[in-house]
């Protein structure tokens, strides 16, 4: 409630969309990203096993290519695909990077953690420290010329980046073409929290800044505070890209975050109990809607409070495009894929507003690591949960 004058444009779609009450995610941000992008959980794919450190700049850990992604899929229906911001799911060859795994364009970077204006890495290994490496981790990058070598953007920061790629590839792209699927994953507000640049602030938010220089031991609400006003502001250069250019009165937008907040950094999960890294839930059940003006009146301003997980976002959208069946136990089978874990959730979504409303799930995969270790030549397997 501190921060209740931060994001009036999130705010405003939220509350003239769909709720979700309950949708869960995973802890950290590898797992997220790979359950939002395959439509499994993250243990199902080998990318359940993230912790503080595992997931360091040079490591050899991504999500298979066996899996195809939802940009992949999308972009073989006819979709024209677009990502900017952090990918986080595998890196260490080419072939793992987003613009070869469905991406016709994609503009960020790939590890974990980076600067906000210099966009260098946190270090080539644990706990090496920002002075471990001083080259950047910020690429553009596209499916018909890979890798473009040589703007960093160094100065500039990244949640205003990207929020003018978005409005480029919009303004781009053809109405009477392909049908475009844009995936913006904004830094903000993940470590380090770096503040955004001077602009101005309307009185309530003055006002609301004001109040939290000492709101937290770590002293960081009051930038964090700051740096979630600067991606409600992109958030809106987008939606006013999407209205200039015709594009909003046929799109779906669904907004979650990726896991719970840091505590120590200035994030707040009250009154859920736990942070990020944790499976209590203020680990892994996030803010998150839908909203779209194809919506039917009665649907605006509910809430869904059936269970809702990021993999279920990959089988939800086919089914809001009219393409349920390219994602279908069936279908999958039939090409030799896996069964998802994501359930479709679009007819339970539209059933909000009714007095029974359609729940299609009723349990959810919070964490599990599957891996296996091999000790004197015999591999041994190990299960957590």
């Amino acid at each position: 409630t501190d921060l209740k004058f931060a994001t009036p444009t999130l705010d405003r779609l939220a509350a003239d969309g769909i709720k979700l009450a309950q949708y869960y995610t995973q802890s950290s941000c590898t797992p997220a990203r790979a359950a939002l992008l395959s439509g499994f959980f993250a243990s199902s794919v080998g990318m359940g096993m993230d912790s503080q450190g595992a997931f360091t700049i040079d490591s050899p850990y991504g999500l298979p290519l066996s899996y195809p992604l939802m940009p992949e899929i999308l972009a073989n229906i006819g979709y024209e695909t677009h990502m900017v911001g952090k990918w986080n799911i595998g890196h260490f060859a080419e072939a793992h990077l987003p613009h070869r795994r469905g991406f016709e364009s994609s503009l960020g970077y790939n590890g974990d953690e980076a600067n906000y204006y210099s966009h260098v890495p946190c270090g080539m290994a644990p706990f090496s420290g920002w002075n471990a490496s001083e080259w950047c981790d910020f690429m553009m990058a596209t499916a018909d010329r890979g890798i473009q070598v040589g703007d960093c953007h160094t100065g500039a920061y990244s949640t205003e980046i990207y929020a003018e790629r978005l409005e480029s590839i919009i303004t781009a792209h053809d109405a009477r073409g392909k049908p475009l699927f844009l995936y913006a994953a904004f830094q903000a507000i993940h470590a380090p929290a770096d503040a955004p640049p001077p602009q101005d602030w309307a009185p309530e938010e003055e006002a609301m800044l004001a109040t939290l220089d000492h709101v937290c031991r770590s002293g960081h609400r009051h930038t964090v505070a700051r740096i979630v006003v600067t991606l409600d502001r992109a958030v809106r250069r987008v939606l006013g890209a999407l209205e200039k250019h015709a594009f909003l009165n046929n799109t779906i937008i669904a907004f979650a975050s990726d896991n719970g907040a840091c505590p120590a950094e200035g994030g707040s999960n009250w009154p859920l109990r736990g942070n990020k890294f944790s499976n209590f839930e203020g680990g892994v059940r996030v803010p998150a809607f839908v909203w779209s003006a194809l919506m039917p009146d009665k649907l605006r301003g509910t809430t869904f409070r059936g269970i809702f997980h990021a993999a279920d976002w990959l089988p939800t959208f086919a089914s809001a495009v009219g393409r349920a069946e390219i994602v279908s136990d069936t279908w999958r089978r039939a090409n030799g894929l896996e069964a998802l874990d994501g359930v479709d959730q679009w007819q339970a979504l539209r059933s909000s507003a009714e007095e029974s409303p359609v729940h299609a799930r009723d349990e959810v995969l919070i964490h599990l690591n599957k891996w296996s270790m091999h000790l004197g030549g015999a591999e041994l397997p190990f299960n957590f949960s």
